[in-house]
């Protein structure tokens, strides 16, 4: 009996360590990853998006799981971060050029170099109004991550907002001996969207195409019906900023 009582000890001191040793292998396991989860949620609040946690490609579990899911937002956010970086340094250089013609054109004034006539004062107001659509566009891009832009949706003629914006464009056009042509069969085309934020989009995209398509060059503007869709062509000659938007259906101008 003292023999046996002694082998029992014996065995349940063994399983007790042998618990033991497999508790602290399995908490181990568990912590590690969380560990590995609990730092790199912390280098994203410091805005440092390169960490990606090692995951076990043989491991199906919910921290593999999750280890997962975070390197993924991960990347996400970086590629975020890059992208506003990138559109940082865009709108830095798109800012600069007007000013920087502004100034010139204003020392060159005022240095005399050059006559204060009608014809400059008209070309130091475009390139104010150009300025002024920067300004507006980056005030919407704000309001647009602040999810405050409003959105008035009515039935909207697409054909005669064109007609009007071709006729505004003309003569700038016109100014760089390009040609803006309006193509469409239709009287009339109507859709259900917010007719200030389709006019400015269409004029953004004109604008870009006045900006960056050479002279002589050609910008055609065409507005097909194709049943549930409005589809409209805005295409341009070298180097060619080209667009083709339709309206989803039916006829709504979410997007």
């Amino acid at each position: 009996m003292e023999s046996q009582l002694q082998g029992y000890l014996w065995i349940m001191a063994f399983a007790l360590l042998l618990s033991l040793f497999l508790a602290f292998l399995m908490a181990r396991q568990i912590l590690s990853p969380l560990q590995n989860i609990t730092v790199g949620m912390r280098l994203l609040a410091t805005g440092n998006f390169s960490l990606q946690i090692p995951v076990n490609k043989k491991s199906h579990d919910e921290l593999a799981t999750l280890a997962k899911d975070f390197n993924i937002l991960s990347r996400a956010l970086a590629q975020s971060e890059q992208a506003r970086q990138q559109w940082l340094a865009d709108i830095s250089h798109e800012l600069r050029t007007p000013i920087a013609v502004l100034r010139g054109e204003i020392e060159a004034l005022v240095d005399g170099v050059r006559a204060t006539t009608p014809e400059r004062l008209q070309s130091l107001e475009q390139e104010v109004l150009s300025l002024t659509r920067l300004v507006d566009d980056l005030y919407q891009l704000s309001l647009s991550d602040l999810g405050a832009l409003d959105y008035q949706f009515n039935p909207v003629e697409l054909v005669s907002h064109f007609n009007i914006l071709i006729v505004s464009f003309q003569n700038r056009f016109a100014s760089r001996q390009m040609q803006l042509l309006f193509q469409t069969d239709l009287n009339n085309a109507i859709v259900n969207g917010d007719a200030m934020r389709l006019v400015q989009l269409f004029s953004n995209l004109l604008e870009n195409s006045y900006r960056y398509t050479n002279d002589n060059g050609i910008c055609r503007v065409t507005l097909l019906d194709e049943g549930d869709y409005i589809i409209i062509y805005i295409d341009d000659s070298a180097p060619s900023v080209c667009l083709l938007y339709t309206s989803p259906s039916p006829r709504d101008a979410h997007e």
